[in-house]
């Protein structure tokens, strides 16, 4: 008979050893399924969006088949049909035919309380922003206009479109190219659902200036206050990541610094908010904050090879989803990285998607449906 002192010799340094390289690790959770796919119709740049519903909505960005090799196309709509198990028809939304200036350059969309769709585009030829906006029942969509006229110098990336009620707010940085910091964040709003806007209001503190081709991301917190994540470029080199709350009537105005990046040159980014999660790049890492807790954003996933273009997808249980790219470069598109996070933010597991790839000039997108499960198009 093995004596209780031999095993204690013999097994507890081997039960050491196999806990330190991780054999006894924290075990990963199950989680709900995630359906990854290509755009409709071989597009880019897809931005999806569910309604109070249930209904999935998809704009993207579809090139002209006979100018493939350049960047020109227009603005599609398509809406899910749970009865068909497919998208229908798509409606065009965009007038006027563009091209694109790649992630940075992506329309932005929001749906309103009586189901239209809102959607906020660039058109780098014009250096202008275009909106548009669907009728009650997404058949089809207005004539697009340029409600952005004034403080429209210097564009290089998207606006960013949210809505709360009847408020829609379109936000954007313009100035100087040649002096970032200079630049500022503005905002326009309207009152009666897109039918009419008012006058631009400056939002940021100018002395921060605001990185020219990196968009910025918007919505409409629990308190009716804007929020607004931007890339500062203070003295040209503070590539900071600023979350700009902006209270009703000028009121409860606050600004936190919650990513530091010193960089003398524009990196090409975006950042995503989504309900009260905020995603962004530093130093070519993915870095995920809880906007509401005070607690600082923490690594996603380090990865030699650059991490961008978040999205975020957050279900009825909030199982939380990321989606980025990870490439070299500005354009390509890159691997598709996910991970997902229960209520608690316990790492959910996930199937390894890695092998398909995200087509040059887009991104990833990501919405929840109503059974709990994740939809993921590239």
């Amino acid at each position: 008979m093995i004596s209780k002192s031999l095993l204690q010799a013999h097994l507890l340094p081997l039960i050491l050893l196999m806990f330190l390289s991780g054999s006894f690790s924290s075990p990963v959770l199950a989680g709900p399924m995630v359906e990854p796919g290509r755009v409709p119709d071989q597009g880019i740049q897809p931005r999806l969006i569910r309604d109070h519903s249930g209904r999935i909505h998809l704009v993207y960005f579809k090139k002209i088949p006979a100018l493939e090799k350049s960047r020109k196309g227009d603005l599609y709509y398509r809406q899910w049909d749970p009865q068909r198990g497919d998208w229908q028809d798509s409606i065009k939304v965009s007038s006027q035919s563009y091209s694109h200036l790649g992630p940075v350059s992506k329309a932005s969309i929001a749906i309103d309380e009586a189901g239209r769709i809102h959607v906020v585009w660039f058109l780098p030829s014009l250096g202008a922003y275009r909106y548009s906006r669907s009728n009650i029942g997404r058949s089809r969509f207005e004539d697009e206009r340029s409600p952005v006229i004034a403080h429209s110098d210097g564009l290089e990336a998207e606006a960013s479109i949210a809505i709360q009620g009847a408020r829609i707010t379109i936000s954007w940085h313009a100035g100087d190219l040649s002096h970032e910091y200079k630049r500022a964040v503005y905002t326009l709003t309207s009152t009666d659902y897109g039918q009419t806007f008012g006058t631009v209001k400056l939002a940021s503190d100018p002395a921060l200036g605001a990185c020219a081709c990196c968009s910025l991301a918007t919505r409409f917190d629990g308190k009716g206050h804007l929020q607004i994540a931007y890339r500062s470029a203070i003295r040209d080199e503070g590539r900071h990541m600023q979350l700009l709350t902006m209270g009703s009537a000028g009121k409860d105005n606050s600004l936190r610094t919650v990513g530091e990046w010193q960089l003398n040159s524009c990196p090409v980014s975006t950042n995503v908010l989504n309900g009260d999660w905020l995603a962004f790049e530093i130093k070519g890492q993915i870095l995920m904050m809880n906007v509401t807790d005070g607690n600082e954003a923490t690594l996603v996933s380090a990865s030699e090879i650059r991490q961008k273009h978040p999205a975020i997808a957050i279900n009825d249980n909030g199982d939380r989803l990321l989606v980025w790219g990870e490439a070299a470069g500005y354009f390509a598109g890159g691997s598709l990285q996910m991970k997902m996070y229960n209520a608690q933010s316990e790492v959910i597991e996930t199937a390894d998607h890695s092998s398909q790839n995200i087509p040059q000039f887009s991104i990833a997108a990501a919405v929840a449906r109503p059974d709990g499960s994740f939809l993921v198009l590239y």
